[in-house]
């Protein structure tokens, strides 16, 4: 048995095995020994070398003999032997070494290894950070000097070594416990950096940088009382150990905190009316800024309105103890000239400035900060930064000097540290889950973000009792925190309106027009009354070439990246940078893009609405470049750059329908054309069906009336495109739709306008509309539309046509030509780099494997599955992401017979799909998968519930296709259930709905399982007509999967002959298949009849035997 040694020379000597203290050491010599060998465990120690340095003053022989008596002894202890795994202690005639490979765990050299792996990270604070539970870990190691208490008096050179190696680990000690305590300062954690400093002073009593470290700490904390103590505390010792004086340092310290010994810590920070909401974040961050040594001009910079004076009350309040000398607000805002500001400072500080030839009063507040640790919060600065070099002088004169700063622009100083200020976290709408509290009536506790519960308390302030009613009431609140982007100030003028008005009115009129936003309270500040008057303080502080600019950006809509403002207004990156300084323009670094707050933008348009001309021009250009860009990323939708392009739309995607609708309402047919498959291919792939349903309605309707060809050509490609986003939940509108359009290709003007791959595409979209409608004219389509591609040389087209011909096939069950289509068009698809139709393709083949495929390799399968599975989720393709899970749930279905993994599996599906109610059809087949999956796990009356309600979405969007599915399940579930007439009936419908739709597997399929409602309702003639046609189905069509629902009639056939054998060798057989031996359904419908057969079969047998 291998055994642990655990060696603890940090402190006292300790030293356990297995967990055990060993108590078997005779002396301290052995204990002195064991620790030398642990320490220096890098290399074997020569005999005479260790002698030497333990027994020094002894004979040679006497010295050896002294070292194997020690060595014996350590083996007994550590319990080496010769059946030991591993021995501990290695020793031969010349050396001794503790064994590198044994299991030993040693303080010391852990604390070294912890000392080396923080000693290269510093001066930055997220390093450190990162590296505090490293240094706190490696201190905690140390609980004293090492091998306390031990002494060899006669061993000179152990003691040299002893010390050296003693003071080694303290000076490390030192430092690690320094730069603790530095960290946690910096880190506002000042009870725990108290805490390191402490045990620096218990080190080292006489350290004198500790105990001005304790004395600032607990002053900071509010014990000037201790701080005092711990200084008489210093001089004391430095008195008594040194003969020497505290330094001047400490000294200073000291008198400073003398002069606030009373605990309070000046400040006149202005008391505030509305409680801080939603910023314990920027807080905590502030706090830890705030402590930096280094961050002493920290600068909250965003637009007017967004909650910078608050925020930076707040945290002055919250960190006053750290300055012993207090905290200053200054108010900036009534001032007009930077000259005003020092006169500004000197009278919230109360100092009185003097009329002084020689000192200006610049100098004056300089000399008067220069020994001072104070903050100075300083309060919309933004219309004075020619004074910022005042700041400056600040911080180079008075090096404890911290400055806070509120300015919606920044001050553009070397050391200023900036703080990005963004409004309250609202919720994202798309997610019903992210606002509703889900309670009746909601006060702003309910709520989960910031914007809304300010928006509540504000409310609540106006109208005590006001209280969020209905679900469209809470929707209306999220819906009003996007749009002012959770800015505070709209926030509470918003809110002070709800006396008079709904909370829908509310958000009627703040989307009308900012005018709406203002207050006539008396309490407020003239500036902050009105989110108008707000915006034209900054709207006057730029130049008349900005204000033209930043007009014209406001056409962009969800942001903008640096190309699009260049072409659309013509802004140069240093015009987009400055405003970005001034907090017009916030610039998103993950992204590369550009955003302006909704309201700013409100502002802007107002402003480029007062020229019209100018207006029109500006929209034009922005629908040329995003039409254009359109255009671009069609050809890289279709290619190895597809998923790059798809994030650049997506990002987009509110830009692209603005200057969609621009380009349609002035009628500018070309833009429309150029951008069509850029937008319908990039809007289907992104899910954004309601989005793009909307834009191509909204042409197909405004174009209809335009007589000119180019009009003609985008009405009817766009209504082409419509019956896409539409089929899923109008299929009757989108199959009507596709025959007008049909119709219109074969006639003038349209076989001269669209031809070629423009009329390809548009005969490979409808053929898709009329699955399950009309398989033969789908394939006729698809036929015309690859003689089309073929001609032009695409491959991109011929890749999309192959794979939909594939799916023909294999929902007509022509299962070769349908495998053999697919793995064309997959081959064709990695030729090109389409991923996403390769994720396609793969997925398509795993279905057909599965389903159709006599034997079908279920590891080739899962292969295929999980590439898919990979690559739908590196090119983020909702559509690839959906299919490549739904065959992984089919693989527990068909293949491994997982049920539980299936249900699991295809419930997740579910809930994705109902997300967003679009695809009809795709909620009902899921709906079916999860019926026939219960089936197997026995939940009989959940199968029948999920089914009928798939019948009733089957019904109302015209899904007829499924229907034979549903009908199957309510009659497998009748059969479980003993109810066979009313399985009879059900099947009978499938199989009648499975005639008319072609599924020749899954018919005979049903009529296997019929056969068993007839036996037991005694229609013999039917039955067997019924299980001749399923046996003729498998003959003629061997390949064609696997036969457990015909084996399951036969093997009710066999019983019902008194074939009983027969019956159960073929039991045996299909309990083979992992779907049979798992199901319950086949345990209860077929295994119970076949055991109750087996159990009085084997009487007969005996019998039989017996008689003979």
């Amino acid at each position: 048995m291998a055994h642990q040694l655990t060696l603890s020379l940090l402190g006292t000597f300790d030293a356990q095995l297995n967990g055990q203290p060993i108590h078997r050491f005779e002396y301290d010599k052995v204990r002195a020994l064991l620790a030398y060998l642990a320490v220096e465990a890098d290399r074997p120690h020569r005999r005479d070398v260790i002698t030497g340095l333990f027994w020094p003053e002894h004979a040679d022989a006497v010295a050896r003999k002294s070292l194997n008596q020690a060595l014996y002894t350590l083996r007994k202890a550590l319990g080496d032997s010769k059946q030991s795994e591993t021995l501990f202690i290695l020793a031969d005639r010349t050396a001794v070494q503790l064994n590198p490979n044994a299991d030993v765990w040693l303080d010391v050299r852990e604390f070294e290894a912890g000392v080396a792996a923080v000693a290269n990270q510093r001066d930055d604070g997220n390093v450190e950070t990162a590296v505090l539970p490293q240094l706190q870990t490696t201190v905690a190691l140390y609980q004293g000097d090492f091998l306390k208490g031990l002494s060899i008096n006669d061993s000179s050179d152990f003691e040299d070594w002893l010390v050296v190696t003693r003071e080694r680990l303290h000076r490390q000690t030192i430092k690690l416990l320094d730069r603790l305590t530095q960290i946690e300062t910096h880190r506002g954690e000042w009870q725990q950096a108290l805490h390191y400093a402490r045990r620096q002073v218990e080190l080292e009593p006489w350290r004198e940088e500790a105990h001005r470290q304790m004395m600032l700490l607990l002053a900071r904390t509010g014990d000037t009382n201790a701080a005092i103590a711990q200084y008489e505390t210093c001089k004391e010792v430095l008195t008594t150990e040194l003969g020497m004086e505290p330094m001047q340092e400490a000294t200073r310290l000291y008198q400073r905190i003398v002069a606030v010994r009373n605990g309070e810590y000046p400040h006149n920070l202005p008391h505030q009316q509305t409680e801080l909401i939603g910023r314990e974040d920027e807080l905590q961050q502030l706090k830890q800024l705030l402590a930096h040594p280094y961050k002493r001009l920290i600068t909250l910079v965003g637009p007017g309105g967004i909650g910078k004076t608050q925020l930076a009350i707040a945290s002055a309040h919250q960190n006053r103890h750290r300055f012993l000398e207090g905290v200053t607000f200054v108010p900036l805002a009534a001032l007009s000239e930077p000259e005003q500001m020092i006169t500004s400072i000197a009278s919230s500080l109360n100092f009185p400035l003097r009329a002084d030839a020689r000192r200006s009063p610049a100098q004056q507040l300089l000399d008067y900060f220069r020994r001072k640790e104070m903050l100075l919060v300083l309060d919309n600065f933004e219309h004075l930064l020619k004074g910022a070099d005042f700041l400056a002088r600040i911080l180079s004169t008075a090096p404890n000097m911290q400055l806070l700063v509120t300015s919606r622009e920044r001050l553009q100083l070397q050391s200023e540290q900036l703080f990005p200020v963004s409004g309250l976290e609202y919720p994202n709408l798309a997610d019903e889950r992210a606002f509703n509290s889900g309670t009746p009536e909601s006060n702003h506790s309910d709520l989960t973000y910031a914007a809304g519960q300010l928006f509540m308390i504000v409310a609540q302030r106006q109208q005590p009792g006001f209280s969020l009613k209905t679900a469209d009431e809470v929707q209306k609140l999220a819906t009003l925190s996007n749009l002012v982007v959770g800015m505070p100030l709209a926030l509470e003028l918003a809110a002070s309106w709800v006396d008079m008005l709904s909370l829908p009115n509310i958000l009627d009129e703040v989307q009308k027009s900012l005018n709406f936003l203002e207050s006539e309270r008396r309490d407020v500040p003239e500036r902050h009354r009105s989110i108008r008057a707000m915006f034209d303080t900054s709207w006057q502080l730029l130049s008349e070439q900005e204000q033209a600019i930043f007009a014209q950006l406001s056409v962009f809509k969800g942001g903008f990246t640096r190309e699009a403002a260049k072409a659309v207004t013509g802004a140069s990156l240093r015009q987009l940078s400055r405003f970005n300084r001034k907090s017009l323009v916030q610039y998103v670094e993950e992204n590369g893009r550009y955003q302006i707050h909704e309201l700013l933008r409100q502002y802007g348009a107002e402003q480029l609405g007062q020229d019209v001309e100018e207006e029109t021009a500006v929209r034009n250009r922005h629908a040329t470049f995003y039409c254009t860009l359109l255009q671009k990323k069609e050809a890289e939708l279709k290619g190895p750059k597809q998923v790059t392009a798809l994030v650049e739309i997506e990002a987009d995607q509110t830009n692209i329908r603005t200057a969609w609708r621009w380009a349609v309402t002035q009628g500018q047919v070309s833009l429309l054309n150029q951008a069509m498959e850029g937008i319908g291919i990039g809007f289907k792939r992104l899910n954004l069906n309601q989005e793009g349903e909307t834009l191509f309605q909204l042409c197909a309707d405004k174009l209809v009336i335009d007589v000119s060809l180019e009009s003609q050509r985008a009405w009817l490609r766009a209504q082409s495109w419509l019956t896409r986003f539409v089929i899923f939940h109008e299929k009757d509108i989108a199959i009507e739709k596709s025959r007008q359009i049909l119709s219109k290709l074969s006639e003038s003007p349209f076989t001269r306008l669209i031809k070629g791959k423009e009329k390809a595409f548009i005969l490979l979209q409808l053929s898709t509309n009329f699955y399950f409608v009309d398989w033969q004219l789908s394939q006729t389509l698809l036929e015309q539309g690859l003689a089309l591609y073929k001609a032009a040389d695409d491959l991109w087209g011929i890749a999309g046509c192959l794979s939909s011909l594939s799916n023909v096939a294999f929902f007509l069950e022509n299962i070769d030509e349908s495998i053999k289509l697919e793995q064309e068009s997959l081959k064709l698809s990695r030729k090109i780099d389409n991923k996403h139709r390769i994720s396609i393709s793969l997925s398509n083949l795993t279905e057909t494997l599965m389903i159709f495929q006599k034997k079908s390799n279920p590891i080739e399968v899962k292969s295929l599955i999980k590439e898919s599975m990979e690559i739908s989720q590196e090119i983020k393709s909702p559509t690839a992401i959906s299919l490549s899970q739904i065959r992984l749930a089919q693989f527990f279905y068909h293949i491994s017979g997982q049920f539980e993994q299936a249900y699991a599996q295809f419930l997740e599906i579910l809930g994705m799909l109902l997300e967003k109610l679009e695809n009809l059809d795709g909620i009902t087949s899921c709906l079916r998968y999860i019926g026939e999956t219960c089936l197997h796990l026995g939940k009989i009356q959940e199968a029948i519930e999920r089914s009928e309600s798939a019948l009733h979405l089957a019904r109302k969007n015209n899904y007829l296709f499924v229907n034979g599915y549903l009908y199957r399940i309510l009659g497998y579930a009748a059969i479980f259930q003993k109810q066979f007439a009313k399985a009879e009936m059900h099947l009978e419908k499938a199989i009648a709905e499975m005639l008319s739709s072609g599924l020749k597997k899954r018919e005979a399929d049903t009529r296997s399982i019929a056969c068993i409602a007839l036996l037991h309702l005694d229609k013999q003639g039917l039955y067997c007509q019924q299980l001749i046609s399923a046996i003729e189905f498998y003959l003629n069509s061997p390949a064609i999967g696997n036969t457990m629902y015909l084996e399951a009639g036969m093997i009710h056939y066999f019983l019902s002959q008194g074939e009983h054998e027969k019956a159960i060798e073929l039991w045996t057989l299909s309990s083979l298949h992992p779907v049979v031996s798992n199901s319950q359904w086949f345990a209860h419908v077929v295994g119970q009849p076949v055991a109750k057969a087996a159990a009085k079969l084997l009487p007969d047998i005996v019998t039989m035997a017996d008689g003979s």
